[in-house]
């Protein structure tokens, strides 16, 4: 939650930030609205009022006594005072191309500490891989061990249904690990085909773009033009979740070539594809299909 300045006075905030300097700027009341200190963008500290004289916000952005990071900050307040939100970033990288690598955020509700979101990038942490990544940022603030550890609650609940998956990829896929006779691999196949969706000669499935496990289009579609390439036919996408616009496959079954390079080649392929799976891929025992697990 952001107080949101009047608009000159914004206009005038942002200004002031292109350059350097100490600047007060006042509401037309005559209250302050903003003191800032600007060394450079990525050296300032300012705080921010609100008309009635309460404080609404306060950032910090510095360099860290520790390194070459850059550490930031920001708190917002509600009207009566109590604390709304907190946030501690460091950054690091080239100037103007700066990457955040440990973020903490805090939630207040009813000026009582209620949340903390840990984040490494882009990606969500628990409590104790953040206490681990922040030995290396100096400035950053230890985790609060008195509330729950909400993000860490999800990545469990992500990894059970994760495993979950895993084992029903793995339970479905059984016939490969079991019988390899030709007959066996390829009723197998067969009978997943009767259950897919045929992938067009555009990678599209029912007019919708078609995703590859967890991949995203551009990852899919190398991967689907590299089957393609080395002659894999028939693709047909098993066990599909379907979303605006896409669908995203779990498994793909494709008819194999004949000729011993390409097939060579493409189990190779298709090893690469599922070895992060958990899953070995299939091995060729003169089959015609392959079975794919994307994810």
């Amino acid at each position: 939650m952001k107080y949101r300045l009047p608009h000159q006075i914004d206009s005038a905030v942002q200004a002031a930030l292109k350059g350097t300097g100490s600047h007060v700027f006042h509401h037309a009341n005559g209250r302050v609205a903003v003191d800032m200190h600007v060394e450079s963008m990525m050296r300032q500290r300012r705080k921010i009022w609100r008309e009635d004289g309460s404080i609404a916000e306060e950032v910090e952005i510095r360099a860290s006594t520790v390194g070459n990071h850059t550490f930031m900050s920001g708190r917002h307040w509600d009207e009566k005072g109590a604390p709304l939100e907190e946030l501690f970033s460091c950054l690091a990288g080239k100037a103007g191309r700066e990457e955040t690598k440990i973020t903490i955020q805090r939630i207040y509700v009813s000026g009582e500490l209620s949340k903390e979101t840990y984040i490494d990038g882009s990606r969500l942490l628990s409590r104790k891989s953040y206490e681990k990544l922040r030995a290396s940022y100096a400035d950053m603030p230890a985790a609060t061990m008195a509330i729950a550890d909400v993000g860490g609650g999800m990545l469990a609940a992500v990894r059970k249904a994760r495993n979950q998956e895993l084992k029903e990829a793995k339970a479905l896929a059984a016939t490969t690990d079991g019988d390899r006779s030709d007959a066996g691999d390829d009723g197998f196949c067969l009978a997943r085909m009767q259950e897919g969706r045929a992938v067009d000669g555009d990678f599209l499935v029912a007019g919708k773009a078609l995703l590859v496990g967890e991949r995203n289009r551009t990852q899919s579609l190398r991967v689907l033009k590299r089957l393609v390439e080395l002659q894999a036919t028939d693709l047909t996408a098993v066990k599909c979740d379907e979303d605006e616009g896409f669908v995203s496959a779990s498994y793909l079954v494709v008819a194999l070539p004949t000729a011993p390079d390409l097939r060579t080649k493409l189990f190779a392929t298709i090893h690469r594809m599922m070895s992060g799976t958990g899953y070995a891929g299939p091995v060729d025992t003169a089959q015609k299909y392959a079975f794919i697990t994307c994810d």
